[in-house]
């Protein structure tokens, strides 16, 4: 879990200790299928920031709801490779990725994505982990 953490602060250019102040559950074990975290990643230049205030303010109530949790939220960004320098990161944890679909398609969260798409460019996906 120590090298995922790692890997995924260097790729995002987040400062790895910032990176490991961030808690993440130990898997618990599962008949079938191990339980594996996801990750709903995005990327995003902030054209409206005032604008997007209402979207940030209601984001955590819809995360609570759904299990999910922030790991980054806009925090500083060191490019380490590649290019171009990255914007805004925010990076959500889910218990797995039907969570993370459960939250990005609920009634709650796709009332107030519109006003994230209307003030700002970027991408989002989502990115399974390991048990």
């Amino acid at each position: 879990m120590a090298l995922i953490k790692i890997a995924l602060a260097k790729f995002l250019g987040l400062r790895v200790e910032r990176f490991f102040e961030c808690k993440l559950p130990n898997p618990k074990p599962s008949e079938g299928k191990p339980n594996m975290p996801a990750y709903f990643v995005a990327e995003l230049e902030v054209t409206n920031p005032t604008g997007m205030e209402p979207y940030r303010a209601a984001v955590p109530a819809t995360l609570a709801q759904y299990g999910g949790r922030y790991l980054t939220r806009g925090g500083a960004t060191q490019l380490i490779e590649g290019g171009p320098e990255p914007k805004r990161i925010v990076i959500l944890e889910f218990a797995d990725t039907a969570a993370v679909k459960r939250w990005y398609d609920s009634p709650e969260y796709q009332k107030i994505l519109p006003i994230r798409l209307a003030t700002s460019t970027g991408r989002a996906f989502i990115v399974e982990g390991v048990s």
